[in-house]
Order: structure tokens, then sequence, then C-alpha cells
């Protein structure tokens, strides 16, 4: 009997420190410092153009933290750190809600810039620098990205060109 209760005892103790562990709060980048240039083929800058930025860990948020900016004169929008603190249990509950999704599920923060083309640009084709528009995956301290928009040509099939 006397086994039983140490077992029991033992059991316990463990299971008090995993919750204190657990509930501990913890920094999650959410978004890291992202610079974001607006250019055209020729590397001059689209200024005053408004961007669509959405950044979030689905580890600790539910949905993305969305916002509407616009580039200044030199075409640069800058994206300011933001960080979320949240407990363990919270950080493991959201890799949980993730399982479902199987090859779907995001763990890993992220985040885009969605950027219409202004009159007379379009987006790049396949195999064009720029391609890829405005992302990250996985922050690093610091992010720098740069689109790239092309003149409307005829003869040149391109996407957001009429």
């Amino acid at each position: 009997m006397w086994i039983l209760k140490r077992i029991i005892l033992i059991a316990s103790c463990f299971a008090v420190v995993l919750l204190l562990l657990g509930l501990q709060k913890h920094d999650y980048v959410a978004c890291p410092d992202w610079d974001i240039y607006v250019v055209d083929q020729d590397g001059m800058p689209i200024s005053w153009i408004g961007v669509h930025v959405a950044a979030g860990d689905p580890k600790v948020e539910d949905q993305y933290a969305v916002t509407d900016l616009r580039a200044d004169a030199q075409g640069h929008v800058f994206v300011p750190r933001r960080v979320v603190r949240a407990s363990r249990i919270r950080a493991f509950w959201g890799v949980l809600k993730q399982v479902p999704a199987l090859a779907h599920g995001e763990v890993n923060a992220n985040g885009y810039a969605s950027i219409p083309p202004p009159p007379g640009y379009g987006y790049p084709n396949s195999g064009e620098p720029g391609e890829g528009g405005a992302y990250w995956y996985k922050p690093a301290s610091h992010v720098v990205s740069r689109v790239i928009f092309y003149r409307c040509t005829t003869g040149v099939r391109r996407s957001g060109c009429s």
C-alpha cells in the first residue's frame, strides 16, 4: 500500500511541476521588423501605394493581425515587430488545433503583403524577378522584401494589366 501512495505522490509532484512550467509565459514573435520596398522593373520606387499586411503566429493567435499601410515617397513600408506573450500550454494547444488540417496545418509564424498594382502596371510573370511577392516564414529578427511591378506593354500578357 505504501508503494502505491509513493507512486501517487511522485506522479502528483510531477504533474504540478509540468503545470507550473506550462503556465509560464513566453514571448512569441508574431511579426518581425519588416521592410517592404515597392519598385518598378527599373528599380524606381512606386510611392504612396496601399499595402495590405497580414501576419501572425498560429500557435498563439486564432487569426492573422491585419493592417493597411501606405508606402512613403521612396516606395518603402515599415511593419514594426509584434510580440505575443502566451503560456506554453496555449502554444501547445495551438499546435494541437492544427492536427485535423494535416498537411495544410500551420504552426510557424508567417506573414504576407498584398499590393494591388497601380494603373499601368502588372504583376511579374513566372520566372521574372519579384515573382514571389512580399512574404516571410519563420521570422528572423528583421525581414526585407522587394515587390516589383512591371509596366503594361502591348504584346506581353501580364496579370494585373487590362
